[in-house]
């Protein structure tokens, strides 16, 4: 008849009041068989994510491996023998104030690893909370989230841990965790915030409230495994933009301080003109380290966003995500 809707047969969750059937269970089950079966192949053929995978897991490795690839302590000071050669004792030497070198690149390697993972996963926390809050709710609420995420965007996230670093005078890695993550947030809210404007009028979300589900099971059930992609294609950038603010801080002498080893403040004990001119392996080993995994982070990200929105490769950048 004119003026109804199309009726849409394989609607989920309907009840009496909705439009449509519930699909066979048969024929339910082949379909998400099929859709998993795709969304691994598309994973594991993607070159960017073998090969942003395959440079995590081996940063990985040889982090995790610390203990088996040296004998000598990252916080250990060697004054006996500081700003030594490398030698079979001490395979990159060890820098002015006495550390073993190749143990401070491979536990540091730990504590840069730690704070991405850690910090990527609670400000992609924060974030999925307020964007879903904003997202779902509308009205002031989404105003008032909206316009907090322009506050935190407008503030430099670098200004703001020197400006507490001269305060506290030692920033502790708890500290910078939780200073980063503070910052790190509105990227993610405004992703989800968006997806759940558009998410919220689906037939299937509309269906679900007529067959009398509540907002949490609608999030749960219906509206967050639409989520877990673009978020975990941003969660990849996040991680790898915070190790770099990391790193960056750390060889400015503002992020993680020693005797705790970080690739950032390894860099920053070369930073002289005699070091960085005669004795490349003390900064080399850091700087590729960092600069291998914030890449790889990168190449990881670029494919997921290509294996999940395979239309993004088909248009284009110029097409929709």
């Amino acid at each position: 008849m004119a003026g109804q809707r199309p009726v849409n047969l394989f609607a989920p969750e309907t009840g009496a009041g909705a439009r449509g059937i519930n699909p066979p269970a048969g024929l339910s089950a082949r379909r998400s068989a099929r859709g998993e079966e795709a969304l691994r192949w598309r994973l594991l053929h993607n070159p960017w994510v073998l090969c942003g995978a395959g440079g995590l897991l081996l940063v990985a490795g040889l982090c995790v491996c610390a203990p088996l690839l040296t004998g000598q302590s990252p916080v250990h000071q060697y004054l006996e023998n500081t700003d030594a050669p490398p030698s079979p004792v001490h395979w990159l030497g060890t820098d002015n104030s006495g550390f073993d070198l190749w143990a401070r690149d491979l536990y540091g390697g730990r504590t840069d690893l730690l704070l991405g993972l850690a910090g990527t996963l609670l400000s992609t926390g924060l974030g999925l909370g307020m964007g879903s809050l904003a997202g779902w709710r509308g009205g002031w609420v989404d105003g008032g989230v909206m316009r907090l995420c322009d506050l935190v965007l407008t503030f430099p996230s670098l200004l703001l841990v020197v400006v507490l670093a001269g305060v506290i005078h030692h920033v502790t890695v708890l500290l910078l965790l939780l200073l980063l993550s503070a910052t790190a947030w509105p990227p993610a809210a405004r992703l989800v915030r968006g997806l759940l404007l558009q998410l919220r009028q689906a037939d299937f979300v509309i269906a679900a409230r007529l067959a009398g589900a509540g907002p949490w099971r609608i999030w749960w059930r219906h509206l967050l495994p639409h989520l877990v992609g673009p978020l975990l294609v941003n969660a990849t950038f996040t991680a790898a933009n915070l190790m770099a603010v990391e790193g960056g801080l750390a060889v400015i002498g503002f992020g993680v301080q020693p005797p705790q080893p970080s690739w950032g403040n390894v860099i920053h004990s070369a930073l002289d003109y005699f070091t960085l001119q005669t004795e490349p392996w003390v900064w080399v080993p850091p700087t590729i380290g960092l600069s291998w995994t914030v890449m790889s982070l990168t190449c990881l990200g670029e494919g997921l966003r290509q294996v999940f929105h395979p239309e993004f490769t088909r248009h284009g950048r110029r097409g929709r995500v």
